[in-house]
Parts: structure tokens; C-alpha cells; sequence
């Protein structure tokens, strides 16, 4: 084309018509030969202006296309547009229209390239879900779909159906169900699938069957299973090569032990299992042989029944290296339900691997306590005890023969206190003379009087036995204080003079190495520290600095500091 032919041609065309509008303006009469030209010189100029559009257009496009990541080939393109997608299933269409509205050459790629169509989510129209899984071609499918409400009820089954569909070519599944939807996967095979989700939305399983999964037919690429409440036909599930299955909160249809127990004879292949709130494995027996599972790497079970877990450790082999997690709840005494005779000693195994106990003592009525194995080694505990006797007894056990036959002795047992003041003594008085607790912490959701309460019991003499008296809390090394207070500052200056003072007529050397005062890291707030001083911080500090013992507030340290840590800390927190 001829631009500098065509940049005349309008010219002449722009005066014609200005002198024609001047005709107009001045009244004259517009008779038919000049309304024909009229018209003619319009057509003529929006040919021209046509005709200039695509000229801009191609000229644009070339423009782009020499840009330097156009210039790569079209698979890296495609590489570098899927990165550009969110790991937000719910944002990838909005995104994927985004990309396709950068530039024709992107426009053609996003249009054009099934790998960006393959993620699809329920948010999404309907319309745009069939879409994406036209424009996804034969690419594996990775598929979201979640409803919290119930009034996308017709929503949930519809996308179901549309999706089933494509069953051939699901990669992922990961469904958040609002109503039970036992059979719709009963037709469908998945030979390409590798990892299913199904989780129940704010509402149990309501159903009178449970899901059916694809009816036996084999899922040979399966590696990842989790069900959150929603129960399954064990007996259709046959995925030779699963090595992750997580079994949750489903409380009705429920398997039985013997269900369980079948289910994972036949994956031999389980590296990772978890095993949490299952009612219905409660008040079952399992009478068949041991079930192997050699390369199990982590097993988690929580909130079972004691004996249950007793049982299921029994009848699960797995190597001696697997890493085990145990979440308990004891109604009974626990050395009688961790300990029943001629049976496995779940918590026999987690105290030899144990490097710290971790115990939560509630003195809030009707709240219950915990104790944590934390483990360094192998296999850890959390136990929830009803009522503070039970957990002093948990502890006591500690000192028994059968931990002692054991060599895990002497286990830095932390205990972390909460409540009101009239019950502490249930607790404090029985565990003052524990060799083994290490560390105090009196937590911020304390009472006012509480705290105090437990100070009192750091420095009178412990109940030994009925005979005799001993040195309280003779292990402990720190004392930490979550939310300090003016007269607790007094109480703890009280409690270390009469601490010591106790020693010296027991003929001990107390090892408190450390008080800790309001959050035990760096980088909090100590605004407050001026409140404290001179008094009563500064008695306190004077008994500290004389036994060596170290103080720090919120995570800054004002014992040990060169040049003084409390002047310091003070004077650049008045510069603030």
C-alpha cells in the first residue's frame, strides 16, 4: 500500500468535505446529486480508515512479536505462561483470560495450548468448566471442586457429572462435599490418577452407603489418599501403589478394625498413615494375622481408645525406623490403661525415644490436661488425662521399675500451668518432689492469684513420702512468666530468698538457672519495663546478679550484659 498516496487522499477527501459542510451552514439546498456525492466521499474514507485499522494491527503485531520473549520457542512460552498461573485453583481462569489478553501471540498460545486449559475449579461457570475441558484436549486433569453452603447443592452434582466424564484423564481430585454422593464415581475409571482428596463441608455423611470408589476398578497410579469424613467401600478401593493414606473424623459408616486391617494388607506399599476419630474402630476385634507394612516411614493415630491402639499396634508390622505420633485420650488411670499386662507398651516405646515431656495442667474445672512426649528419637505422645490425679499420676509412673528397667530416666518434664488458685494444690503439692520437671510456665490465661499460689510451692518443703520432706521442685532450672505483674515481681524476689534459705537446710544447691518474663523470644514489646523500675524489678534483679541466675524481658536479656543490661535496655527505651 501506498501511504504517502493515501495520506493525500484523505487530505482531499477532509477539504471536500469541509467545503460541503459550509454549503450546509449557510442554508443552501442539499438537492439528491449532491447528497449522492456526500455519501460517496464517506464510504470512501471509512474504506480508508478500514484499511488503515488492519495496517495499525499488523503493524502492532509485528511490533510484538520482535519483543524478546516472543522470540522464544512456543513450548517455553507455554512453560513460562503456566508459572504465571496461581497456585489459587479458583483464580486460573481469571488469569489464564488475563494472559490471553497481553498480546495476539499470547492470545494464540493461551487458546492453543492444552497444558494451560488442564486445571479446573467448581467456581468457575459451568460453562467455563466444559470450556476448559474441551480446550484441555487429552492433557491429564487436575480438579477442584469445594461448596460450603447448602444451596449449591444442584451446583456440586452437575459439575460431578460433567467432570465423571473425563474420568480417563483425572491427574488430581480434591473435592470439598456439601451432601453425600455415594455412587458417582461407581462408573468411572481413573487409570491416570495420582492423588484424591474427599472432605465433608461442615456436615457429616448422611448417607446410607458409603462412596463407591470407581467399584473395584483398579487406580494403579494412586499415591495419595485422604478422606476427611466421608466413609468409603473399602472393599472397591485397589490401588497397588498408595503410599500415603489419611483417615479422618468419619463418624458414621465408619470402618471396623477388621475393614481397616484388610484394606491395608493389600497395600503393602504405604509409606505414610494416619488414623484419627474413627468411632467405629472402637468395641471391634480383628482375629486375623499380622499385617505387614515394611516400608512405613510415619504413622500417626489419634483419638482412639486406648485399648484399640493396643491392638492395632500389635497386629501392624512396620520397621523398627518409622516414625510414630500417638494422640491419646485417658479416662482411666494411665498407668493402667498405657501398662494392661501381656500387651504391647505403647508408652514404654515413646519414653525410650523421649528427649522432653511437655505436660499442660488445667485447674480449670471440667478442663482437661495434657502430656506430651516430645521426641527427638522416633516415636512421640500426646495424651489428654481427665482430672490433674491422673496426670500426676502419668508422671509418677516415671519413677517406677518399668521406666527405670528402661534407662529412660531422669526425662526434662516441662509443666505449663493454667487455672484458678483453689485447685493448684491437686497438682502442685504431689509434683513438688519430681526430680525431673525442668521448667515452670505460668501462663497468661492464669487468674490473678494463681501464679502466686504456685511461687508458694516452689519454696516450702515437698512431701517425700509420709516420713519424710524434701527440697521442692529439686530439677527445676527455669521459671517462666508469661504476663509479669508488679506483685508477682515481689512474689518471685520472696520465693528465691526463701528458696534458698530452704537449701541450706536440706543441704542442697538449687539449680534455677533462669526466669523468663513475658514472651520468650526477641522482638517483643517492652514498653512496660519502666513500670517495673526501680521497684520492684531492681530487688530482684540484685537477688539474681548474687546466685547467677539469668533474666530476661521478652526476650532481651538484662543479667550478664556488659555495661549493665537493665540501664541499657532502659535508656534506649527511653530514646524511643
Amino acid at each position: 500500500m501506498d501511504f504517502g498516496a493515501s495520506e493525500d487522499a484523505v487530505a482531499t477527501l477532509w477539504r471536500k468535505l469541509e467545503d460541503n459542510l459550509c454549503q450546509f451552514k449557510e442554508g443552501e439546498n442539499l438537492d439528491s446529486e449532491w447528497n449522492t456525492s456526500f455519501d460517496l466521499e464517506i464510504r470512501a474514507m471509512e474504506e480508508l480508515q478500514s484499511k488503515l485499522s488492519e495496517r495499525l494491527v499488523l503493524r502492532k503485531r509485528a511490533r510484538n512479536s520482535a519483543a524478546p520473549i516472543n522470540q522464544l520457542p512456543t513450548e517455553i512460552i507455554i512453560d513460562i505462561l503456566r508459572c504465571c498461573l496461581p497456585p489459587n485453583h479458583k483464580a486460573q481462569s481469571r488469569t489464564r483470560t488475563t494472559l490471553a489478553l497481553v498480546c495476539h501471540l499470547w492470545h494464540i498460545v493461551v487458546e492453543s495450548s492444552p497444558p494451560l486449559w488442564s486445571v479446573i475449579c467448581s467456581e468457575d461457570a459451568i460453562g467455563d468448566v466444559s470450556r476448559a475441558l474441551s480446550k484441555s484436549g487429552q492433557t491429564q486433569l487436575d480438579l477442584v471442586g469445594f461448596w460450603s453452603t447448602p444451596s449449591p447443592f444442584v451446583a456440586q452434582n452437575t459439575f460431578l457429572n460433567v467432570i465423571t466424564a473425563h474420568s480417563q484423564r483425572w491427574r488430581s481430585l480434591k473435592l470439598q462435599l456439601i451432601v453425600a454422593t455415594p455412587n458417582f464415581m461407581a462408573e468411572a475409571a481413573a487409570p491416570q490418577l495420582e492423588y484424591l482428596s474427599f472432605a465433608m463441608s461442615e456436615r457429616r455423611w448422611t448417607g446410607t452407603k458409603a462412596l463407591n470408589l470407581f467399584n473395584g476398578r483398579p487406580t494403579p497410579r494412586l499415591r495419595h489418599l485422604s478422606l476427611h469424613g466421608v466413609p468409603v467401600q473399602w472393599s472397591t478401593l485397589s490401588s497397588p501403589n498408595l503410599s500415603t493414606l489419611t483417615v479422618r473424623n468419619i463418624v458414621n459408616l465408619g470402618p471396623s478394625l477388621s475393614e481397616l486391617f484388610t484394606a491395608l494388607s493389600r497395600h503393602s506399599s504405604l509409606a505414610v498413615l494416619s488414623i484419627i476419630s474413627i468411632p467405629g474402630l472402637e468395641d471391634t476385634e480383628f482375629e486375623g494375622g499380622p499385617v505387614e507394612l515394611p516400608r512405613l516411614r510415619t504413622l500417626t493415630i489419634g483419638w482412639l481408645p486406648v485399648p484399640t491402639v493396643h491392638q492395632m499396634m500389635e497386629t501392624l508390622k512396620i520397621p523398627i525406623d518409622c516414625q510414630a505420633r500417638f494422640r491419646l485420650r485417658v479416662r482411666d488411670s494411665p498407668i493402667t490403661s498405657l501398662f494392661p499386662p501381656d500387651t504391647f507398651h505403647l508408652s514404654q516405646r515413646c519414653v525410650i525415644d523421649a528427649s522432653q515431656i511437655i505436660v499442660t495442667f488445667s485447674v480449670i474445672q471440667n478442663v482437661s490436661n495434657t502430656v506430651r512426649l516430645k521426641s527427638n528419637g522416633l516415636w512421640s505422645l500426646d495424651l489428654t488425662l481427665d482430672g490433674a490425679q491422673a496426670a500426676g499420676d502419668f508422671l509418677a509412673w516415671f519413677s517406677s521399675p518399668e521406666v527405670v528397667s528402661t534407662g529412660a530416666v531422669d526425662i526434662p518434664v516441662r509443666l505449663e500451668l493454667i487455672g484458678d488458685e483453689p485447685r493448684i494444690d491437686l497438682f502442685c503439692r504431689p509434683l513438688s518432689s519430681f526430680n525431673s520437671i525442668r521448667r515452670i510456665t505460668l501462663r497468661h490465661d492464669f487468674r490473678p492469684s494463681s501464679p502466686s499460689a504456685v511461687l508458694r510451692y516452689l519454696s516450702i518443703a515437698a512431701e517425700h513420702d509420709q516420713h519424710s520432706l524434701s527440697f521442692p521442685f529439686p530439677g527445676l532450672e527455669e521459671l517462666h512468666v508469661e504476663k509479669p505483674t508488679r506483685s508477682l515481681l515481689h512474689d518471685i524476689s520472696t520465693m528465691l530468698t526463701n528458696r534458698y534459705t530452704l537449701s541450706s537446710a536440706f543441704g542442697s544447691s538449687p539449680p534455677l538457672q533462669r526466669i523468663i518474663m513475658g514472651k520468650e523470644y526477641a522482638g517483643g514489646e517492652v514498653g512496660s519495663l519502666g513500670e517495673f523500675w526501680p521497684s520492684p524489678l531492681s530487688g530482684l534483679l540484685d537477688i539474681v546478679d548474687s546466685s547467677g541466675i539469668q533474666l530476661s524481658w521478652w526476650g532481651k536479656q538484662l543479667t550478664g550484659v556488659a555495661g549493665g543490661g537493665i540501664l541499657d535496655l532502659l535508656a534506649r527505651n527511653s530514646a524511643t
